[in-house]
């Protein structure tokens, strides 16, 4: 590993330095900490993410083309859309983009992980080498609801399940974990 001789005296040095603290720089961040022995800087040009809407499910509608939270980034104007351009959200915050994407996470097909693995002939994308490493960031408070139980893992960072008051009892849940099972 290469030295900085210059390094200021009172500066501390670190093994390792993680650039962004969006999604991947906070996951990259949180394994390399997890070896005791290494030392982790992680540094973020945004903000902190004690903006309330952030933490709000549609408060993505408040964070989303707000210089507060967003880096405000817009697509080069299209001509298939009359010559406009559209906003390109980019989470200015601890978070990054999760911090403002309406507080949902999709993980992608198993077709899409094969797809990659066909093209690329290596097996280490497919849908079954990915997998573990797509759930072993979840956890949930289940609820005993099948689908949770199936897609989430105790000890995760990611956390799942219901919101103070309500049940897996309504219709609209029953349809849902019916469907899910026949899928299964």
């Amino acid at each position: 590993m290469p030295t900085n001789t210059t390094t200021h005296p009172t500066a501390e040095a670190f093994d390792y330095i993680v650039i962004g603290a969006g999604t991947a720089g906070c996951l990259m961040a949180n394994r390399l900490s997890a070896d005791p022995a290494n030392k982790v800087l992680l540094i973020e040009a945004g903000g902190r993410d004690n903006y309330h809407w952030i933490h709000i499910p549609v408060g993505y509608l408040y964070c989303i083309d707000n210089p507060r939270t967003d880096w405000r980034f817009r697509t080069e104007p299209d001509p298939g859309l009359n010559g406009r351009s559209l906003i390109y959200p980019r989470g200015k915050t601890l978070g990054g983009c999760s911090s403002i994407n309406g507080m949902l996470y999709i993980r992608g097909q198993a077709r899409d992980y094969n797809h990659w693995a066909d093209v690329t002939g290596e097996q280490a994308w497919s849908w079954d080498n990915c997998l573990p490493d797509c759930t072993k960031p979840r956890c949930a408070d289940t609820g005993n609801c099948p689908i949770l139980d199936f897609v989430a893992i105790a000890g995760g960072v990611f956390q799942m399940g219901y919101s103070e008051g309500n049940t897996n009892e309504t219709p609209v849940h029953q349809v849902t974990v019916a469907d899910f099972e026949i899928l299964r």
